[in-house]
């Protein structure tokens, strides 16, 4: 303050004097001020090679990301509960880790497909890009398997009724079915159901790994039902793994988030919308198969102890 002052009276003795304008002294630096144009700045920081700015929604989608994917040994194991068990021979197969979600599925409608009809312009909340995409049809599942297929050259597809319940449930270990994806016991730290009282989706692998099921899938207990490419009958049959026709109701598993724990146990079947219809309960998750073998019905029903196989 005194320099400033001091400045000031030289300032009036000069102009009055003669009619000189002094050099102005620096004033102190404030602590966080910006650095003066004169003085050496800190040098860049350096950015790795490849590492990019955030993408917009649709440069992410241009890049199509696979979804993880866990393998299931071929064996046998056995499906259903109660009177509905029977035992099946599946050849081996791998299944999504987690239920597509709206990232993954936003790359096919960038790609021309139609959006589902929640996503306001053509584009997902950012906030749900991890959460499973929903109100997708029946059909629309099987265009995107395919068009995924096309774009990767991997036979992707949906997964049978079967393959999703074994991959949900089947203790190769302990050679018996899991009531739920975890165990036996129901418990609702473990999986997105109307007992958390959440009321919308969450994010895939959310509640993993404590709510995976033996082989490492997530989310095969609530959170969203997830279709099937099996069609619907009151007791499941392998013929209706072919009945392809989009006007057939096809099968839907694992409950979701506004469903109780009698929805979301393994073996507990639906079916889908009239004409395949989805709604903003229903997602899905993809399947690959390992091999050409064909499925085999052991037998059928009650059970008293469970099968070999993996």
């Amino acid at each position: 303050m005194n320099r400033y002052l001091n400045w000031l009276t030289d300032l009036m003795d000069k102009l009055l004097c003669h009619g000189e304008t002094p050099e102005r002294p620096a004033p102190p630096k404030q602590e966080g001020a910006a650095l003066d144009a004169s003085e050496p700045r800190p040098a860049p920081v350096e950015v790795a090679a490849g590492v990019r700015a955030p993408q917009s929604q649709a440069e992410r989608a241009a890049s199509i990301a696979e979804p993880v994917l866990v393998v299931v040994p071929a064996g046998l194991f056995t499906m259903g509960e109660g009177n509905e068990q029977q035992t099946l021979d599946l050849p081996a197969f791998q299944i999504g880790k987690y239920p597509v979600t709206n990232r993954q599925y936003a790359a096919f409608v960038q790609d021309g497909q139609p959006a589902p009809s929640h996503w306001e312009g053509g584009s997902y909340p950012e906030e749900l890009a991890n959460h499973p995409v929903v109100n997708v049809f029946w059909s629309d599942a099987i265009a995107y398997c395919r068009w995924l297929a096309a774009k990767t050259g991997r036979p992707y597809r949906l997964p049978t009724e079967a393959e999703w319940e074994k991959a949900a449930s089947w203790d190769a270990g302990k050679k018996k079915a899991r009531i739920y994806p975890w165990g036996d016991t129901f418990e609702r730290g473990k999986c997105n159901s109307g007992e958390g009282g959440k009321g919308a989706t969450t994010p895939v692998g959310a509640y993993s790994p404590a709510g995976d099921s033996p082989y490492g899938c997530a989310d095969m207990a609530g959170n969203v039902w997830e279709w099937c490419a099996t069609a619907w009958r009151d007791r499941y049959a392998p013929e209706a793994d072919k009945d392809d026709s989009a006007d057939l109701r096809h099968v839907v598993r694992g409950g979701s988030f506004s469903h109780k724990a009698g929805y979301v146990h393994c073996a507990y079947r639906d079916k889908g919308g009239l004409y395949g219809r989805g709604d903003y309960l229903v997602g899905f998750r993809v399947a690959v198969a390992l091999s050409p073998a064909p499925l085999a019905i052991l037998s059928v029903a009650n059970l008293s102890s469970g099968p070999e196989g993996g």
